[in-house]
């Protein structure tokens, strides 16, 4: 299977680059970052039908108007839903070949090229930050979110232009996020994040606030939505407030949560820390997307609004497992790893009642499995 093939890519190299001691600079190194880059572009950009939203998109491809028919009425006439920018680029897509896979694989080298870039820049470790792309958010940047994940981009680049004081190029990528897509508004967390220096007293008071963050959403007035979509219109809002994520937990299911996605990135901003004067310190990053993932178990849109700072904990928690294998501490959390690893498995069974699990907790394989390319007999024209 081709994405087995590309695991035991970036875990042989993981291992033999980023765990082994060999320079950032080394030849090899970058030679097989390089690699990756162009297996990642090719497996998503030449893919057929692969990921539920992609299909949705390719049908309505041929809707997009080309250039020398465009007028501003386009924006609202396809589907009020779709932003200004993505429908631009669609249509400057469809003028040059009127085939959606020229749309698909724009996408995929521009979510690429920025997110390859960020972790080589902020992390020493970035060929294990790619590992844990791949593993965890790579299909769903790549196949589903198609315009969530250009606005999450324009979001990192928005961050490396404040970092470098680039404020014209950052109000830019800040425009652009928001164009591609409503959740872009987050940039304005990022801004307020780059001016948050936090101590460890900082830490305490952040995790007291996701703790109650992970309850605000339950004891909000019900009219809270009809602000939200007085605001950003109900097209691009209520679609997603009114999908619950984890609502239902059980007490089991409510522990592991909060493992899973408090008391793990604590740890793993106190790890991380140890690193900062080898690495940028994102803890205030990390923290943020601690607090939008306690929200999530009310609605799918926190979830949407966290994969802007998704990457900053990626980087964190590389850098964290890092610090940890270079102290030869590793085999003191090894029975740790193991029990976390062993709850994660078994948590479709401990999650919620019975009646809710499968609705819950099913993970759509025949999304992405198996997989099929552009060539031979498969063509989107």
């Amino acid at each position: 299977m081709i994405y087995l093939l590309i695991l035991i890519f970036v875990v042989v190299f993981s291992l033999k680059y980023d765990f082994k001691g060999s320079s950032n600079c080394s030849s090899g190194r970058l030679q097989a970052y390089c690699f990756l880059f162009i297996l990642f572009v090719a497996i998503a950009g030449f893919r057929y039908n692969i990921g539920g939203d992609t299909i949705g998109y390719a049908a309505r491809f041929d809707q997009y108007p080309l250039l020398k028919n465009f007028t501003s009425a386009n924006f609202s006439d396809i589907n009020e839903r779709f932003q200004p920018g993505w429908v631009l680029l669609a249509s400057i897509c469809r003028t040059i070949v009127d085939n959606f896979l020229l749309l698909q694989f724009v996408h995929v080298l521009i979510v690429n090229i920025v997110l390859f870039r960020f972790f080589r820049k902020y992390s020493i470790n970035y060929i294990t930050c790619i590992a844990l792309y791949f593993c965890v958010f790579y299909l769903i940047w790549n196949t589903e979110i198609l315009r969530g994940s250009l606005a999450a981009v324009m979001g990192l680049l928005f961050f490396e232009a404040l970092d470098s004081r680039k404020y014209a190029l950052a109000i830019l990528c800040g425009i652009a996020s928001y164009l591609f897509h409503v959740s872009g508004i987050m940039v304005l967390l990022l801004l307020l994040a780059s001016k948050i220096k936090l101590s460890k007293k900082g830490d305490y008071i952040f995790f007291i606030l996701c703790l109650l963050g992970s309850q605000l959403w339950a004891i909000l007035p019900n009219s809270t939505a009809f602000y939200l979509n007085s605001l950003f219109g109900e097209s691009n809002v209520d679609p997603y407030f009114s999908q619950e994520e984890l609502h239902d937990l059980n007490i089991f299911g409510l522990t592991i949560f909060y493992a899973k996605y408090l008391v793990l990135p604590a740890f793993v901003i106190i790890f991380h820390r140890k690193n900062v004067d080898k690495v940028k310190d994102f803890s205030t990053y990390i923290w943020l997307y601690i607090f939008l993932i306690m929200l999530s178990k009310y609605s799918i849109a926190f979830t949407r609004l966290s994969y802007f700072f998704l990457p900053f904990y990626i980087i964190g928690i590389v850098d964290a497992f890092s610090y940890l294998y270079k102290r030869g501490t590793i085999p003191k959390y090894a029975v740790i790893l193991v029990l976390g690893l062993y709850l994660y498995i078994f948590q479709i069974q401990l999650l919620s009642p019975e009646d809710h699990r499968e609705e819950l907790f099913r993970f759509q394989y025949e999304r992405y499995y198996p997989y099929k390319s552009v060539f031979g007999d498969n063509s989107y024209k």
